[in-house]
């Protein structure tokens, strides 16, 4: 029977929606763009060894912040999506929950890093990166604000020109110095005015004369209501970030820098999945909670398509391009590299798969199956890393993180084929993912060639 629920009120039509994507894509390619030219830029300026400590710095930063983060941006989306004339209040109240966690959490890092008894060097970039994160995390949680009332154009103004600036200032700094310190000082100056640029841009959403929500029984409430994405959101990082640890705990910041040369260019690309993300999610919560059945399994469709799509072309990418791209960017320093790229164009592959899946079911607040899965992909990285990487080395690390994304996909597809229905697009997308990293496994294993 067709499906008669009336779309919600302003609901955005499809050259609505082109136009946000359009938006959201500006911002999101900028970020990107800027910080894979900025990451090559440190890689090759750096070398292997420097690189691999401000790489690991920023993985260790990286963890942290994801308990800071305590899944705010993805909760606070969800509902202001779901209730736009509410989205000040839920973003002043998410940041004001934020601020506690940070706070938490640096101390944390704090006692780690005097527990390690690091150098001075050390240190100063531990603490540099680390703050140039929280602050940028800060910012991205306030876009919430105006990403709900279809505002992307905010973003994307602010966005260009930080990135911008960040690619003159960070690049140019690598480049003329070949000091890593200087590197992780310059990155904190960048985020710094980036977190500034964005107060200032949001003054007229976030900083009115209504007074914040600082009630503790609202804070609480919301530190309850957010707990399940919290640690989904933990989990969901940590299965990215943890491989990097491994790495390093395994085999040395010279092996992290040849990996993350090629882990962190391959995982630059997850903004992609967060303009769709932005688009969507808000969108089909909607639908969703009134209802409207059939609205929900067309948007459903078109995720699944796009990010099928995304995948693929992701996949080839990278297994073509990232052996010549380790010859002529990177150099003579990075030649390890060249095996690692079919592992992590699987990964590519997967996660983007997964991804689709994801979304929906944060839409559906099917949390616990996003948490099951990600434990267990967890416990794939720290299991395989302990027991192939000191036989194969960094060669092997690739492919342990990408069966760690092989778990979640396979999840999340049967989850969402029955909650929310496109059974045959979820069977098709997974049947082609396999096919493809079949025929990536035996490349790497020599048995054919590109």
């Amino acid at each position: 029977m067709p499906q008669t629920v009336p779309p919600a009120p302003n609901a955005p039509t499809g050259p609505a929606m082109r136009s946000d994507k359009i938006a959201m894509a500006l911002s999101t390619f900028t970020r990107m763009g800027t910080g894979i030219i900025v990451f090559v830029l440190m890689a090759r300026y750096l070398g292997p060894d420097a690189f691999g400590l401000i790489a690991s710095a920023m993985a260790t930063a990286a963890l942290l912040g994801l308990i800071a983060d305590y899944g705010l941006a993805t909760y606070a989306l969800r509902e202001a999506g779901a209730h736009p004339p509410t989205a000040t209040e839920l973003v002043r109240r998410a940041l004001l929950v934020k601020l506690m966690a940070t706070a938490l959490v640096s101390l944390l890092g704090l006692a780690g890093l005097v527990a390690l008894h690091p150098t001075a060097q050390v240190v100063a970039i531990a603490v540099a990166v680390f703050a140039a994160q929280m602050l940028a995390s800060f910012a991205d949680l306030a876009f919430v604000v105006v990403r709900a009332r279809r505002r992307f154009d905010i973003e994307t103004r602010i966005v260009v020109v930080t990135s911008l600036v960040s690619l003159v200032v960070v690049g140019g700094v690598a480049a003329l110095t070949r000091d890593v310190t200087a590197c992780a000082m310059a990155f904190l100056a960048t985020r710094i005015l980036y977190f500034a640029a964005t107060l200032f841009g949001l003054r007229s959403f976030l900083l009115g004369p209504d007074p914040w929500p600082t009630q503790r029984a609202g804070l609480l409430d919301m530190v309850r209501r957010a707990a399940s994405l919290a640690l989904d959101g933990v989990l969901t990082n940590l299965s990215n970030q943890i491989d990097v640890v491994m790495v390093g705990l395994l085999l040395g910041t010279a092996s992290v820098g040849i990996y993350q040369a090629g882990a962190r260019l391959v995982q630059s690309i997850a903004p992609f999945a967060v303009i769709l993300s932005s688009v969507y999610l808000p969108r089909l919560s909607a639908a969703l909670r009134r209802g409207a059945t059939a609205e929900a399994t067309t948007l459903a469709r078109r995720l699944n398509l796009e990010f099928l799509a995304l995948a693929t072309l992701g996949f080839f990418g990278f297994a073509v391009l990232g052996p010549v791209w380790t010859r002529v960017v990177y150099g003579p320093a990075f030649a390890p590299l060249i095996a690692l790229w079919p592992g992590l164009a699987c990964f590519v592959l997967f996660r983007f798969v997964t991804s689709s899946y994801g979304i929906q079911l944060v839409a559906l607040a099917e949390i616990p199956t996003r948490i099951g899965a990600q434990s267990a992909a967890i416990v794939t990285v720290v299991a395989g890393s302990a027991l192939f990487l000191p036989i194969y080395g960094v060669a092997a690390a690739p492919w342990v993180l990408a069966a760690s994304s092989l778990l979640p996909m396979l999840a999340y597809g049967v989850v969402v084929a029955r909650r929310i229905g496109n059974a045959r697009i979820v069977a098709a997308s997974l049947t082609w993912s396999l096919g493809l990293a079949a025929l990536a496994l035996v490349f790497a294993c020599g048995l054919i060639s590109w």
